[in-house]
């Protein structure tokens, strides 16, 4: 019943009632967090905030966007910000480091990431207790470190988790983290820096593996300042991805025929015209294949013609407004069509 009324308010209700309908769907997103077993009201959640994602009104769009994030992440970490991502691969170290500019007294890293236990497929949230150094002392920390209360000092501190090897592929999010005692939750460290231009990629590197923010257009003033969370991700590859041959294939336009005077597409390609191609695609050292608008879009139920042939009622509807993340797009074959 209520994903009944989300559905009225969503598309016969102005911008205003869609914008206060977000609002109760962040709630039930935050609550779904808490029961992920739930997997029909995940589903339908999961519906509307894709849906969403088409919406003619830009704002829409990006809250969507933002929830959809906070959906699957199962954290609200990019509720403010979105992480800034490196890249890494199964077997490489992981260690986290990061820097503050304030005492380390109730300071955690709190870390988002696959279960160790491989055959867990949920994501689990755990606390760590990093290492500290000391990279600027102050007067005050000098004081301070005299009198045997170094964690309590203000300063640049440098901040290290070491967690060993990665072991699997995936998501692995993280932020830092102090303990309010006042209000018996925890507060996100926050860090303020001037922007900057970043003279190199291997600069960019060491910014995003600190948690810093991402390198500014060389438009914005220097002067100017910013705080934002400290935090990030860590996208997890399988080992030896560098090594690979990927190949890109939008699978609608193989093969497909086109009316050379209007334009006009006659036939489309599909799952079965992609499949011809791959020998020759081995043969020339492809390794990997990705399938551009391979997902199911809002091509309508299809429906049988007298002369027997399936047709669509929205055949050209947009490859990247994807309806659902998990099936085939039937129009190209459907999920039999893909595994053939």
């Amino acid at each position: 019943e209520q994903y009944e009324w989300y559905l009225t308010l969503l598309t016969s209700g102005g911008v205003e009632a869609v914008q206060d309908t977000l609002g109760d769907i962040e709630e039930c997103i935050w609550h779904g967090h808490f029961t992920p077993f739930d997997a029909m009201s995940r589903k339908l959640l999961e519906r509307i905030l894709v849906s969403l994602i088409g919406h003619h009104e830009v704002d829409i769009r990006s809250q969507a966007v933002v929830l959809l994030n906070m959906f699957y992440d199962g954290t609200d970490w990019q509720h403010q910000v979105a992480f800034t991502p490196i890249i890494r691969s199964v077997g490489d170290p992981f260690e986290i480091e990061f820097i503050i500019e304030d005492d380390t007294e109730g300071v955690f890293l709190q870390l988002a990431a696959p279960s160790f236990n491989r055959l867990s497929p949920y994501r689990v949230v755990t606390l760590h207790t990093p290492t500290w150094t000391l990279m600027s002392p102050t007067p005050e920390a000098a004081e301070g470190e005299q009198a045997g209360s170094s964690s309590a000092v203000k300063g640049r501190w440098k901040g290290r988790v070491n967690f060993g090897t990665l072991k699997r592929c995936g998501f692995y999010d993280w932020r830092v983290v102090r303990a309010s005692v006042e209000r018996g939750t925890w507060e996100v460290v926050h860090k303020t820096r001037r922007q900057q231009r970043t003279n190199s990629a291997k600069d960019l590197s060491t910014l995003q593996a600190r948690g810093d923010a991402p390198p500014t257009p060389p438009d914005f003033d220097d002067e100017i300042s910013k705080s934002f969370p400290l935090q990030g991700r860590w996208i997890v590859q399988r080992a030896h991805m560098d090594s690979e041959q990927m190949h890109e294939v939008f699978v609608d336009g193989k093969r497909a025929a086109l009316d050379h005077e209007t334009g006009e597409l006659l036939s489309r390609g599909s799952f079965a015209t992609v499949t011809p191609a791959l020998d020759g695609l081995r043969k020339s050292g492809i390794t990997t294949l990705y399938l551009m608008g391979a997902l199911s879009r809002d091509n309508g139920q299809p429906h049988y013609t007298n002369s027997g042939d399936v047709v669509y009622p929205r055949p050209d509807a947009s490859p990247f407004a994807v309806t659902c993340r998990a099936t085939p797009n039937s129009m190209l074959g459907g999920p039999g069509g893909f595994l053939d």
